[in-house]
Parts: structure tokens; C-alpha cells; sequence
């Protein structure tokens, strides 16, 4: 009897709390459903102007900056979800370095704006309806 008890308890066992888990599931599941509609307001607007007549702007263009934002964000919401929900290692650390990768890189660029502000203000145009 004792021994079945013991087998029980270790097949139920888990290191993350059950809480914590489903709370990351459920946050990681609404910004994977955030960031599929992302790229879906991407590709509709990168197909209503279809005829882009410069190429040069294509890095710039903000339908383009809203298919890769989205796409980067759908898998790092991904495996956050997966990993939560199967309790996968792997996943969890790929999650979390990539959400260290990204607030690091918000940082960066952050503090990149804050010294250079007076030389983007000055090449930037007084008004957006001027071009």
C-alpha cells in the first residue's frame, strides 16, 4: 500500500507551480492570439498598396515591420504556451532568453534614442504632411 502511494506521488510530481503554469499558459496563449492578428493586419495592409512603387523603403515600410514584429512574437509566444503547458525545459529557457534578447534590445535602442534625439530630431521633417 505504501509503495502505491509512493508510485502516485511521484507521477503527479512537478517543479512548476500549477498556478504559475496555467498563468503563463493563459498570458503566453492571448499575446500568441495578439500576435497572429498583428500579422494579419500586416499582410492585409501590405496587400491593399500592392503597387509600391519604390523599393527603398521596403525595411521602413510599416506593413513590413508588422509581419516580422508579429512573426518574432508568434514564436516566442509559442514556445512560452507549449512550454507552460507541457512542462518543457527547453521551451521554457528558449522563452525566456528570447524575452531577455528582446527587453535587452529595448534597452539598447532606448538608450540610443535618449543620446541621439537631437540628431534625429534635426533630420526628421518639422511636419509629417511636408513630404
Amino acid at each position: 500500500m505504501d509503495r502505491q502511494q509512493n508510485l502516485n506521488r511521484t507521477e503527479t510530481f512537478s517543479f512548476v507551480n500549477p498556478w504559475i503554469r496555467y498563468f503563463l499558459f493563459f498570458f503566453s496563449f492571448l499575446f500568441w492570439v495578439f500576435s497572429l492578428l498583428i500579422v494579419a493586419i500586416g499582410v492585409y495592409a501590405k496587400v491593399q498598396k500592392a503597387t509600391d512603387t519604390v523599393r527603398d523603403t521596403f525595411l521602413i515600410d510599416p506593413a513590413v515591420i508588422l509581419i516580422v514584429v508579429g512573426v518574432v512574437m508568434f514564436f516566442i509566444t509559442f514556445c512560452g504556451c507549449i512550454g507552460a503547458l507541457r512542462e518543457n525545459i527547453h521551451l521554457l529557457k528558449t522563452f525566456s532568453i528570447s524575452l531577455t534578447l528582446v527587453f535587452l534590445t529595448q534597452l539598447a535602442i532606448a538608450i540610443l534614442g535618449f543620446f541621439y534625439s537631437d540628431q534625429v530630431s534635426t533630420s526628421l521633417p518639422s511636419s509629417p504632411c511636408s513630404s
